[in-house]
């Protein structure tokens, strides 16, 4: 799950090895079928944004 106040700035979609992340309207959007919810992307996310449900 991202966040609303996600600010797209993009760390976690460098990060992600899945691909499953990608920068859609000026925020971080989830493809559900690539994420094997790792959360390793969550750690570098500098404003709380990602969460793992």
């Amino acid at each position: 799950m991202i966040e609303e106040w996600c600010s797209g700035c993009g760390k976690c979609v460098d990060v992600c090895s899945n691909n499953a992340l990608e920068i859609k309207d000026n925020r971080a959007n989830v493809n559900l079928e690539k994420c094997l919810l790792c959360g390793y992307c969550s750690q570098y996310c500098r404003d709380f944004c990602i969460k793992i449900v």
